[in-house]
C-alpha cells in the first residue's frame, strides 16, 4: 500500500507542476493582450517644429508628435514638389530651387496625417 501512495504523489506533484506551466503562460498572454487592448489609440499628429522659410542648399529635420505626445514610428513623409524640397524617410528636408511645397506626414497606413507649407529662398551667400 505504501507504494501505491508513493506513485500517487510523485503522479499529484507532476500533474501540479504541469498545471502551473500550464496556467503561468495563459496567465502571462492574457496580461500581454489586455496592456495592448487598453492603450489609447493615435487619433491625430502635429509636426512640432515647423521652419517655414528654408534657402537653397539647406536642411531641417522634422519632428512629429501624437495627441497622447508621444513620437510615432510609422511616419511617411512626402513632398508636393520635390525639385524644390525633398524629404526623407526620417523627415529630414532639404532645400533645392526657390519655391514652395507641400510637406505632408502620415501616420502608417492609416488616414491620420497632417501638413504645412515650406518656402524655399534664394541662399544669402
Amino acid at each position: 500500500m505504501l507504494l501505491r501512495e508513493k506513485k500517487a504523489i510523485k503522479f499529484m506533484m507532476m500533474a501540479a507542476i504541469l498545471c502551473m506551466l500550464f496556467w503561468g503562460n495563459t496567465i502571462s498572454v492574457n496580461a500581454k493582450t489586455v496592456k495592448t487592448r487598453d492603450l489609447p489609440k493615435i487619433k491625430t499628429i502635429k509636426i512640432v517644429n515647423k521652419k517655414k522659410i528654408l534657402y537653397t542648399n539647406t536642411w531641417y529635420k522634422l519632428k512629429v508628435n501624437t495627441n497622447q505626445g508621444k513620437i510615432p514610428k510609422n511616419i511617411v513623409w512626402k513632398s508636393s514638389n520635390p525639385s524644390v524640397v525633398k524629404v526623407s524617410e526620417k523627415g529630414k528636408i532639404t532645400a533645392g530651387r526657390t519655391g514652395t511645397a507641400r510637406i505632408t506626414a502620415i501616420k502608417g497606413k492609416s488616414d491620420i496625417q497632417t501638413s504645412y507649407t515650406v518656402q524655399v529662398k534664394k541662399s544669402k551667400n
